[in-house]
């Protein structure tokens, strides 16, 4: 993976980098969208899924994202991630996207609502 031209020398030499910079890392490898497929994500949720992911990376601790960059395990991390957040019903991703809506009566609310009124 490339890291990107506008790091800061300091980090560089430190290995230190933001989850900015890892993002883009990976965003210009492909990484999540390659995964993406290949997990078979619905086309209907492909787009909405890899953003979430690239949130996901994004809000994760920084000390521990550059431990997990830095010994080269970031393809493993990013997959699990996303392997966890398409099959779990409990994942942020299903709450957000993929859970059904709960049946809604307008009727009946609408009656309770005149009936206050």
């Amino acid at each position: 993976m490339e890291i990107p031209k506008d790091t800061d020398k300091k980090q560089k030499k430190l290995g230190k980098m933001t989850n900015q910079e890892i993002v883009y890392c990976l965003s210009f490898s492909g990484l999540v969208e390659d995964i993406t497929r290949n997990i078979r994500v619905d086309s209907d949720y492909y787009d909405d899924f890899v953003q979430e992911m690239y949130l996901t990376l994004l809000e994760y601790p920084n000390d521990k994202l550059n431990e997990i960059f830095n010994k080269n395990q970031i393809k493993f991390f990013t997959a699990r991630i996303c392997l966890n957040n398409w099959n779990s019903k409990t994942s942020p991703f299903y709450c957000k996207y993929k859970r059904p809506l709960s049946h809604v009566d307008m009727n009946q609310d609408l009656t309770k609502l005149s009936e206050k009124i």
